[in-house]
């Protein structure tokens, strides 16, 4: 039986995670830090903070793989959270790869970034130098010690970076649901120009999976979806299914949005890869299909 590491296993991409590696057939050892993780067979939840994994407690696990997908958070500092978040992330992963580093198995780590990463732009590729905008230039830092590692070939990483997540939860939850639930309304950003590349929250699972367990070299991999939308499409589609109107975000969010929320949705930022063999067998989710999945959760 494969045995996995999950970091994050109770966050937006880390629970769907969670279940796609026991349907998978792994055994599974679960971090759980601040929110409970359910028990369930074929998962262990070990409790803690990240500096609790250590060499004596990595080599008692085995793990094959670790999946990371932990974004440390403090929110009710908002910007000035996420800058504390960011240096207590960029200390723990290096902690944590000096840990990985001396384990006599040395299981291949898997990272879950963003396209945020690259800037605003259209086409980025892999090879592109980063130009963090919005919320990403504090995640950034926390990724700084992977990127290292993967430069120098210190530790076997695979760092997938992923378009916009579509799920119940996450940027769709704050800024759709919340306001369709409540008054049949939803935002627009921008003048619906703007591109998006939009993946299923699931299929994200998988190719986190997939990628990190194929026989391919460890290095950066851009999560490049099969189509692109504009945001007046995408607004067009939330508007049909959920029965919602669009308006603009002003008359919304009354009060304002921070900065980084308005650059998020305001630019473009798109992706290609320059590693096409396993996106193209992976059947993606249609993303009226994983809208329509979202409203029955309602």
């Amino acid at each position: 039986m494969k045995k996995a590491l999950l970091i994050g296993a109770s966050g937006f991409l880390g629970s769907h995670m969670l279940q796609e590696l026991l349907q998978q057939g792994y055994k599974v050892w679960a971090w759980e830090h601040h929110t409970p993780i359910p028990e369930q067979e074929g998962v262990t939840i070990i409790r803690g903070a990240l500096k609790r994994i250590e060499v004596a407690l990595l080599e008692q696990l085995m793990p094959d793989f670790v999946f990371h997908c932990a974004r440390p958070t403090i929110p009710r500092y908002k910007r000035l959270g996420r800058k504390l978040a960011a240096r207590m992330a960029a200390k723990q992963n290096q902690v944590l790869l000096q840990q990985l580093s001396q384990c006599s198995q040395k299981p291949t780590l898997v990272f879950a970034s963003g396209s945020l990463m690259y800037g605003p732009g259209q086409n980025h590729m892999e090879s592109q130098d980063l130009n963090p905008m919005s919320f990403a230039r504090q995640y950034h830092k926390g990724e700084k010690p992977f990127i290292h590692a993967l430069a120098q070939e210190t530790y076997p990483i695979r760092l997938l970076r992923f378009p916009w997540l579509l799920g119940p939860g996450s940027w769709f939850e704050w800024f759709y649901l919340k306001n369709i639930r409540a008054s049949k309304h939803f935002p627009t950003f921008g003048d619906g120009h703007e591109s998006m590349q939009i993946m299923d929250i699931k299929d994200a699972a998988k190719l986190m999976i997939a990628y990190g367990t194929a026989e391919i070299k460890d290095t950066i991999y851009n999560m490049v979806p099969p189509t692109m939308l504009s945001q007046a499409d995408f607004v067009q589609k939330v508007a049909g299914i959920f029965s919602a109107s669009p308006t603009a975000w002003k008359e919304i969010f009354t009060s304002g949005l921070e900065k980084e929320a308005l650059e998020a949705y305001g630019v473009s930022c798109t992706m290609k890869t320059n590693y096409e063999d396993l996106l193209k067998k992976h059947q993606f989710i249609d993303i009226d299909q994983s809208l329509q999945a979202i409203k029955k959760e309602l």
